[in-house]
């Protein structure tokens, strides 16, 4: 008799078992979430910098 191993690897939020691939597929809809949040970090980053350098000119123009 040979032994078949299940086709579940864990258990989701709700206690349901998860195939390997929907698990493999939520983690690439994480990342994908996660993408645009880390660019949007590095625009406001940039934008803010920005903005520090033009009122650092402003005040040395000004004296």
């Amino acid at each position: 008799m040979e032994l078949r191993r299940a086709p579940w690897c864990c258990v989701g939020a709700l206690g349901v078992p998860l195939r390997a691939g929907t698990e493999m597929q939520m983690q690439s809809y994480v990342q994908m979430a996660e993408e645009p949040e880390k660019e949007h970090k590095k625009m406001l980053d940039k934008l803010s910098h920005q903005a520090d350098d033009m009122k650092g000119s402003y005040k040395k123009l000004m004296t």
